[in-house]
């Protein structure tokens, strides 16, 4: 069940990140092995992927509403996330319309190369996007990931202790 406008951001936005990564994957073997099939599953799954994107950045204004007022969530670490993704989506975008046009081009036969050599190098520049956005949206609340952050020495309180025994 989903509580808030926040946690559905949350279970959707990785969607695209990981859907990315994984389509660039799958066609730079697609090409690597010259398997149309391989080809078209990619294609595919990166439309798929890019019509995902649309719910995932849409929740984001309502995820702000939720937190922006929380104890340590910084509005400038929400503006710089937000940058971002407006950066990852448009990128999203055109790798799925790459990606249709390439499934359209195939329907006949094997999609052009071209096509799918465009759409894996606009896929490289995607999941670098998305990485890099979801790095920021994780340093929103998350101090662990923020630069410089240093881990708290150990209480001494013998709990590390009780483990090993």
């Amino acid at each position: 069940m989903v509580a808030n406008d926040a946690h559905l951001h949350l279970l959707l936005n990785h969607l695209p990140i990981i859907g990315a990564l994984v389509s660039t994957l799958l066609l730079a073997c697609g090409l690597a092995v010259r398997s149309k099939d391989l080809t078209r599953a990619a294609f595919a799954l990166t439309l798929l992927f890019a019509v995902v994107t649309y719910p995932a950045a849409g929740s984001g204004r309502e995820a702000e509403d939720v937190i922006e007022k929380m104890a340590g969530v910084s509005e400038d670490r929400i503006e710089v996330h937000e940058e971002r993704a407006e950066k990852a989506v448009v990128a999203m975008y055109a790798s799925g319309a790459l990606a249709l046009l390439g499934l359209a081009l195939g329907m006949r036969g094997e999609a052009p190369r071209w096509a799918a050599v465009l759409c894996l190098v606009l896929l490289i520049a995607t999941s670098g996007l998305m990485g890099w956005t979801g790095k920021a949206g994780g340093e929103i609340h998350h101090p662990e990931t923020r630069p410089g952050f240093v881990a708290p020495e150990a209480s001494g309180n013998g709990d590390e202790n009780e483990h090993n025994q």
